[in-house]
């Protein structure tokens, strides 16, 4: 049995900065991700905030924490998520190696009735689950991205991580999932598959919609409300890739860096990069080893 340590009580309404430590956030407005540990021990900077009126889905990534709501407590430990509306719960108790990517999102944002917060906070599930999934890869990349963004950045993230917050909730208390947030999330899951497979010829948009499940014609429609195409993000991926094989190993030919791109020949790719960039791919290459060389050069 885990050992754990002593209980952060709910005292005055919330939680003291002691009760956890917080080692970095990212603050998206209506959304904040934040990087949670167990209490470093007094003296130590804690950097905790009560949440206040929100929802935190915690995905334990190591240790065990204990909440309590009356004679209530729910477990959660390494591989799981927990959801909860902190200014229900009365009590918790982690142990000393607990850590916990954390999101908070404000409780208004997602028009949950208190049957449903009671039904999604009774026990911690895998965070191996699809939407669990989903929602943990998108915050760990806004967590491992820049803590300053520009406006459409934040917004965006926000957006999605509510959408994909609702959508985990809509799941365990069974409401019906908006179509809007149905498409966000085939989007999340196509874009996702195409950034670890672009490089492979046999990807192509058909292909991406059947790994997804759907239709050809849901999959487009879904990225044309997310403003782009299928084919589009294909190509912005394998291109993305010629550029850091271009840049990384210049003992490679452009043939070459066209069959590990998914470009299939030296003439489509130099046509692609000719189109984004102007110039042909070994000409953007010594560029870019030439900006490097001179960064690189004492002032």
């Amino acid at each position: 049995m885990p050992r754990y340590l002593d209980q952060a009580q709910r005292r005055d309404g919330r939680f003291t900065s002691a009760a956890a430590t917080t080692l970095a956030r990212r603050d998206l407005g209506a959304v904040q991700v934040l990087d949670v540990h167990a209490p470093a021990g007094r003296g130590a900077p804690a950097g905790y905030a009560d949440p206040g009126d929100a929802l935190v889905w915690a995905f334990a990534g190591s240790g065990a924490i204990v909440t309590a709501r009356g004679s209530h407590e729910v477990e959660c430990d390494k591989g799981r998520l927990l959801v909860n509306h902190m200014r229900r719960v009365d009590s918790f108790r982690m142990t000393r190696d607990y850590r916990a990517l954390s999101i908070r999102v404000k409780a208004d944002d997602l028009h949950l009735r208190p049957r449903d917060i009671d039904r999604l906070s009774a026990a911690s599930v895998p965070s191996s689950l699809l939407l669990p999934r989903l929602l943990g890869a998108c915050a760990a990349q806004v967590m491992s991205g820049p803590a300053e963004r520009d406006v459409a950045a934040t917004a965006a993230a926000a957006r999605a991580l509510i959408d994909l917050a609702r959508a985990h909730a809509d799941a365990v208390v069974g409401r019906a999932t908006p179509p809007e947030v149905r498409g966000r999330e085939l989007v999340l899951r196509a874009r996702e598959f195409i950034v670890h497979f672009a490089p492979f010829r046999s990807v192509t948009p058909h292909t991406v919609a059947d790994h997804v499940g759907v239709s050809l014609r849901t999959l487009q429609k879904a990225f044309e409300a997310d403003g782009t195409t299928v084919s589009e993000v294909i190509g912005a991926a394998r291109l993305a890739r010629a550029r850091l094989l271009l840049r990384e190993q210049p003992q490679l030919t452009v043939e070459a860096v066209a069959e590990r791109t998914g470009f299939g020949s030296a003439s489509v790719l130099s046509r692609t990069f000719r189109a984004a960039h102007g110039m042909p791919p070994g000409e953007w290459r010594a560029a870019a080893r030439g900006a490097n060389d001179e960064a690189r050069t004492p002032g």
